[in-house]
Parts: structure tokens; sequence; C-alpha cells
């Protein structure tokens, strides 16, 4: 049995992996943090589910300190979802709680020697970046992107104090249990959309991506990675926002832009295995039961 930590379990991505590591027998302290109130049935839900679990353990930001131990296997950091983004004075009021706790876990992975694997988004890199890997210098254009690299900057400023850390890019994340907030949601909920703030390049099935994040916990080889989600199959955003709303006109998208990461193949085995129509009928039909 290991011994994980969480940040941001009431978080989309946070939640499944807690989820996931509970399945598999794993005991884990989830640390959550207050959401926008537009977010609340769905926390409610997501908070009943996990407490069900004797293996999980409910804690806040506060308790960082105490939560992460030498006996940690790993530390999560999922912090933000993508519903966070769609609410500016709310953000705004998280922005310093979330960079303040990522120094604290920072701090005390090096200190107890844990791994750090921390949740970042592809939205670093900007719409003029013509050529997209790992290994390319991020210049993002929007509040996400800037928000994440200021994260990034953050954790490459300790990894020559001894962090091991593996930062993972990802693109949009669907499937069940998004925030409300989100595109994908405000359709299959009846509700008008409201402008777009997420992603809109490339979209993953939520439970696609919770694999390669457990693999991570695994990985061993290098413990400074970047790796970036992105496989030959993945599908693009705008895909599914025809299949859900006929009225919608693609904006500029830039797919060649990006290359396929063969470090998330070979590190992580990360695979596209769910088709977008596959995705949204499970996330329309958990919308259904829990809402």
């Amino acid at each position: 049995m290991g011994n994980f930590v969480v940040i941001g379990a009431n978080r989309f991505l946070g939640f499944h992996l807690c989820t996931a590591l509970l399945e598999n027998g794993e005991e884990v302290s989830g640390s959550v943090h207050k959401a926008h109130t537009s977010e609340t049935s769905l926390q409610n839900e997501m908070g009943l589910l996990l407490g069900r679990n004797a293996n999980f353990e409910k804690r806040t930001d506060r308790d960082v300190l105490e939560m992460i131990t030498s006996e940690t296997d790993a530390v999560y950091f999922a912090y933000f979802d993508g519903g966070d983004f769609y609410h500016d004075d709310f953000l705004r009021e998280e922005m310093n709680n979330a960079y303040q706790t990522l120094r604290d876990v920072v701090k005390k992975c090096i200190q107890t020697h844990t791994k750090l694997i921390f949740t970042s988004s592809l939205r670093v890199f900007g719409k003029k970046q013509l050529k997209v890997r790992e290994e390319t210098k991020p210049e993002p254009d929007n509040s996400e992107g800037r928000l994440f690299l200021q994260f990034e900057q953050l954790i490459d400023k300790y990894r020559e104090k001894g962090l091991m850390c593996i930062i993972v890019r990802i693109p949009n994340l669907y499937g069940p249990w998004q925030p409300l907030s989100m595109y994908y949601s405000q359709l299959l909920s009846n509700q008008k959309p409201a402008d777009i703030r997420e992603g809109t390049d490339y979209i993953a099935y939520i439970e696609d991506v919770v694999p390669a994040f457990l693999k991570c916990k695994e990985e061993r080889a290098n413990g400074n990675e970047v790796i970036h989600l992105l496989d030959q199959k993945i599908e693009k955003w705008e895909d599914g926002a025809q299949l859900l709303n006929k009225d919608y006109l693609e904006e500029n998208s830039r797919h060649e832009a990006y290359e396929y990461s063969k470090k998330a193949k070979t590190l992580l085995n990360y695979e596209t295995k769910t088709t977008l129509k596959e995705g949204i009928r499970a996330q329309r039909r958990h919308m259904r039961t829990f809402f």
C-alpha cells in the first residue's frame, strides 16, 4: 500500500487521481480548497464519494506541511482546473494561495526526498508559436498559460536544490465530473454557453489521462522531466464542440503547431483510447445521473 498526497482533490483531475489511487488500495491525503459557487453541487457530490473510502483523508492547504512526510510516495499538484478560469474575480483570489501552497510543497518535497508531479497546461504556448515540443520555450498569450508558466518557473528555481519533479502539460480535459462552467458541460446541461475561456486546440478524455499520471509515480529514469500528453490520435476540441453545438464556428485552431510526444508514450505509456463520441456520451450519462 502506498501513501500519496493530492493537492486539489476537489478539482477535476485531482478528484479522478484520488479515485484511481483509492481503487488501487493506496492511502490518499487529499487537500481541498475553495471552489467557485457555481461548482457547489459538483463539489458536494465529489466530496461525498471520496469521503466514503476509509483510505481517504480530507485536508486543507494549511495542512500541507503535515501531509508530506518521508513515507509519502509522491505528491500530485492539481490546484486548478479549467472551470476556475471562467471566474476572474475568484481566480485572482486564489492565485496567491496557489503560489504559496506550491512553494511550501516544493520545499517539503526537497526536505523529504519526495517526487512532485505537477499538472501544467499546453496553454503555456501562445498562438504565434508555430513549432511546439517539450523543449520549446513557452510564450503564453492568455491568463491560464501565464499562470502555469509562473508555477513552472518557481519549480525550476528549486531543481538544483534537489527537487525531483515531473511537469506534465495537458490539453483541455473532458468527461464525467468536468467543471460545470466549461463549454461541454454547459451545452450538456442545456445552458446557453458563456464566452469560451478554455483551450480550444486539443481535448483529452479524463480516464485516458489518469493512467499516465499514475505511471509518473513509477517513472525513475529521470526525476526532472517535462512531458506533453499528446499522441498521434488525440482529438480536436472543436470537433466535440460541433457535435454538441451545430452552430459552433471553428476558430483559429493550430493543431499542426504541436508535435506528438514520444516521451508520453515511452515513459508514461500514454495513448488516446476514447473517441469523442464515446467520451461525450459518458459525460452526458454522468450529468443526467448526478444533476
